[in-house]
């Protein structure tokens, strides 16, 4: 046998091609479970943070026509917006005001609530790839007209902890929305609930029988989280 071709077969030998240990079935238990756990942590938690938003107006190609860059410190109690003290807007109505808005109304947080069980009648999941660090899993509704709300996308679940740590998804069908896609990262720390830290958000509304018209952006950054633990009054 060719000296070569010994070689290559040595190497393959010794580093087999990834191949997927675990059927999709069980990965996604295990996700459903690992995420679960981290949502209902947090749940637990009041938490605040600092958070960077840029909202920008898009132009029929795509390209920011005007924007807004606000720097907020956010109270939260689970998923509850207790407060929200304006740091900084870069708009000229808000400039130089820096205001404390509590809210009452309930705030989802955004992106904890993914949806992994594969028993799931509504969508379908197909193990597209698997790196060293991630299961890549795709996502989308059995229906060929999805519901209102429903999600498609790829998720990315580590492969130690089952978290997911990213999550690109589209919304075909969405509340109040033309369209909508949001890319999502997530964050876990030790000692600490996994957050999603930074979330990108393109839309398009359109009402009034297409009066009104707009694409626009949103790119959320949130850092200096610090978590207490919510204690019962008695």
């Amino acid at each position: 046998m060719n000296p070569v071709c010994v070689l290559v077969f040595l190497i393959i030998q010794a580093h087999p091609a990834l191949t997927s240990e675990i059927a999709l079935p069980e990965i996604l238990t295990r996700a459903d479970s690992a995420n679960k756990a981290e949502y209902e942590s947090l749940m637990k938690n009041r938490y605040e943070y600092v958070e960077k938003a840029i909202f920008q107006k898009l132009g029929d190609d795509g390209s920011p026509e005007n924007s807004d860059t606000v720097l907020s410190r956010v109270e939260m109690e689970g998923e509850k917006e207790i407060s929200r003290i304006l740091l900084y807007s870069s708009s000229t109505e808000n400039a130089g005001r820096n205001k404390r808005s509590k809210k009452n109304e309930r705030q989802e947080s955004v992106g904890m609530r993914l949806e992994f069980s594969p028993e799931n009648p509504n969508y379908e999941f197909t193990l597209q790839e698997e790196t060293d660090s991630n299961y890549v899993i795709s996502i989308k509704p059995r229906s060929a007209k999805p519901e209102k709300g429903q999600i498609n996308g790829t998720y990315y679940i580590d492969k130690s902890s089952f978290l997911c740590r990213k999550a690109d998804i589209t919304i075909p069908r969405p509340e109040k929305l033309k369209e909508m896609a949001m890319q999502i990262q997530f964050d876990k720390r030790p000692d600490q609930p996994m957050v999603a830290t930074s979330v990108k958000i393109d839309g398009h509304a359109r009402a009034l029988l297409g009066i009104v018209d707009i694409k626009f952006r949103i790119s959320i950054e949130r850092n200096e989280f610090r978590f207490s633990e919510i204690t019962e009054s008695k």
